[in-house]
């Protein structure tokens, strides 16, 4: 009986060196596999088929890596205390660590900071303090009174804001300083006369806060794009367009269609000459501009990819309402007409396992929503889940192929939502909160 159990002993040590186990549900000797886990905050407790597993979270270590499982698929649970729990299916293989490396829990109750109590219409969020607009129209930020009855521009880096009244004119206010707002079309015309020695007064169709410069503004009219530099009282024209219908901005580029669906842009950094970067004759909404496409919904809402190198255009998805670039511009969120959704794959994207350039993956909340999605938005913070707003509530939903997706309800009430690294979120009260996870 030693002698025997000796054998069986170093037979099962050289099975398990050798990474293999013993499968008693068939009887044979088979290679195993790994999952490995890691998860936002850390330290976790980890389930598989609700057997718990210690987290191995350390200074050193992250994540956890549970070892020797038996090939098939496993319910995975990651729970912690005051923290929304997390479900996957996961398929172990032989030889290979499954990798699920974006576990996101989130607080059940997060920190929130009241920044409104009650009679807020809208609200507009800077980098120098929140802009808010109350049931009388008045717009203040840190309760001095701006000019204009509206915000048409602002920017969550610079604290630069644009207002308009009722007359048309355009007002340059640094948040800053919010109680002086110099004139845009005065400011304009002005120097256009002075500076560029062209006479007359031409109308503005549109201005934008200079992405990147708090002192600056980029101006718009019919035919031309301006920048205004308010600190040194000059004006500088950057592109001449026949008939602009559209303007759009990036970080860095500021690219505009006409009427025939052509696009033509300028990098704001190098002030390069126009580029005209598509032609067609289809019409073009919501254009995205990154380093290698020009992303933008055609004809009978196209999502379609242009890629600006090879001047290749790809058709990505028909039907689709309205779409979000990814934080690391490799995937694209898509919301299509019926509700539902979709990630498409405009580059390899090595997450949790390598998704290949051109691979389309539906998305599935619906049947835990149960109402109309009304706008979709990839979360900067957490690159691996989508904002999914209906009409008075706030969803997020994780963008993992692997079910199921886990989808979690954040606000109800919504009537206005901002998201940075924070949540603004105004509710159908007027009341306007800011919520930290």
């Amino acid at each position: 009986m030693f002698i025997i159990a000796f054998v069986l002993g170093s037979i099962y040590l050289v099975v398990i060196t050798q990474g293999l186990t013993i499968d008693w549900k068939h009887a044979t000797i088979t290679k195993t596999g790994a999952i490995y886990i890691r998860s936002t905050p850390s330290n976790p407790k980890i389930y598989i088929d609700n057997k718990e597993y210690t987290s191995e979270d350390g200074i050193i270590t992250k994540g956890t890596l549970i070892k020797n499982l038996v090939p098939g698929t496993y319910e995975v649970r990651v729970e912690k205390d005051g923290f929304s729990s997390w479900t996957k299916h996961i398929t172990v293989e032989k030889g290979v660590v499954s990798s699920e490396s974006f576990v996101r829990l989130w607080k059940n109750s997060p920190k929130t900071e009241e920044v409104a109590s009650t009679s807020i219409r809208d609200f507009w969020v800077t980098g120098a303090g929140v802009i808010t607009q109350d049931e009388s129209g008045k717009i203040s930020i840190d309760s001095t009174t701006l000019g204009g009855i509206e915000v048409i521009g602002h920017s969550a880096d610079t604290g630069t804001i644009i207002t308009k009244d009722k007359e048309g004119n355009f007002f340059f206010i640094d948040a800053a300083n919010p109680k002086t707002a110099t004139n845009i079309r005065e400011m304009f015309n002005s120097l256009k006369q002075r500076e560029l020695r062209l006479p007359g007064v031409v109308n503005i169709v549109s201005v934008f806060p200079h992405p990147f410069s708090p002192y600056k503004t980029i101006v718009v009219t019919k035919t031309s794009v301006y920048i205004i530099d308010f600190k040194k009282i000059a004006l500088e024209k950057i592109l001449t367009f026949e008939n602009i219908e559209k303007t759009f901005l990036n970080d860095t580029n500021v690219f505009v269609s006409d009427t025939e669906g052509n696009i033509a842009t300028v990098n704001l950094l190098i002030k390069n000459d126009p580029q005209i970067v598509y032609t067609t004759s289809t019409e073009i909404h919501a254009p995205v501009l990154n380093n290698t496409y020009l992303l933008f919904l055609g004809e009978h809402n196209t999502l379609f990819a242009y890629d600006r190198a090879t001047k290749n255009l790809v058709s990505l998805a028909k039907e689709v309402k309205s779409f979000s670039l990814s934080p690391e511009e490799k995937r694209v969120a898509m919301l299509f007409e019926n509700g539902n959704l979709a990630i498409a794959y405009i580059a390899d994207y090595s997450g949790n396992s390598l998704v290949e350039k051109g691979t389309v993956i539906p998305l599935t909340p619906n049947q835990k929503i149960g109402e109309k999605i009304e706008s979709i938005e990839w979360l900067s913070a957490f690159p691996d889940h989508l904002a999914l707003a209906t009409k008075n509530t706030l969803w997020t939903i994780e963008t993992d192929q692997r079910n199921p997706q886990n989808t979690l309800l954040l606000f109800k009430d919504v009537k206005k939502h901002v998201i940075q690294d924070d949540f603004y979120v105004l509710d159908i009260r007027g009341a306007l909160k800011k919520i930290t996870y």
